[in-house]
């Protein structure tokens, strides 16, 4: 519960709260780099986004500015190469609304914020799910359940 006198103080604001919820860049940048050096092979479940734990080892303002040395602006195709491994899952995320893409840049493809694409990246490694699109069917028994 936050006292009145820090909601007076001018210091709350909604942003704050959310960022209170959400990892912070080092954490988030740590949980990555874990990620990253536990070898995985793509099963096609979220058990491929599962980390050990946090990166341990020092960690510049550039690793945690960038932890997959990744461009500002990244196409949809990136993401799903380098980060998330399937179009599905994109889909699934954009739906929920962790991942939006930038306004009309005047070009053929979308862009989305790296930023952005690692928090919803994070969200993944500390076990969170984007729900399943309304036009899927009911996963079935011993089927992956991204694709």
């Amino acid at each position: 519960m936050m006292s009145a006198a820090f909601i007076l103080s001018g210091a709350y604001d909604s942003g704050m709260v959310w960022a209170m919820q959400d990892s912070s860049r080092e954490e988030r940048a740590r949980r990555i780099i874990q990620w990253s050096r536990d070898n995985r092979t793509w099963t096609g479940n979220y058990d491929f986004f599962e980390t050990s734990d946090l990166f341990e080892g020092p960690v510049t303002q550039m690793m945690v500015a960038d932890p997959m040395g990744l461009p500002p602006l990244i196409t949809r195709e990136e993401i799903i190469k380098h980060i998330l491994r399937s179009p599905k899952l994109v889909q699934r995320m954009q739906h929920a609304g962790w991942l939006n893409p930038l306004p009309d840049l005047g070009t053929k493809e979308s862009y989305f914020a790296r930023d952005e694409a690692y928090r919803a990246f994070d969200r993944l490694l500390k076990g969170e799910r984007p729900p399943r699109l309304p036009s899927e069917p009911p996963l079935k028994s011993g089927e992956p359940e991204i694709e």
